[in-house]
């Protein structure tokens, strides 16, 4: 159990992004290798935005296969 104290500094603190606390902490302890870890952090962006904008691009094929018909397949083939 907390003490009253102990109560009143969880209250005033807010919660911090956990997330956001571990990049920081990572950036800290990085020292000379910052610029590593820039770049993998970049690439990992990078490919978490391409990850994401699958269902986006399924949303724009899905449509064109069907008004289109198997002719959007030879457009399709230039993307893979």
């Amino acid at each position: 159990m907390r003490s009253n104290s102990e109560a009143r500094y969880y209250k005033k603190t807010p919660m911090r992004n956990p997330y956001l606390n571990l990049l920081g902490t990572a950036w800290r302890y990085a020292r000379e290798e910052k610029k590593r870890y820039l770049t993998v952090y970049s690439f990992f962006s990078i490919t978490s935005l391409i990850n994401a904008s699958r269902p986006l691009l399924y949303g724009w094929f899905i449509p064109g296969l069907e008004t289109q018909g198997i002719a959007i397949l030879k457009h399709s083939w230039m993307y893979i």
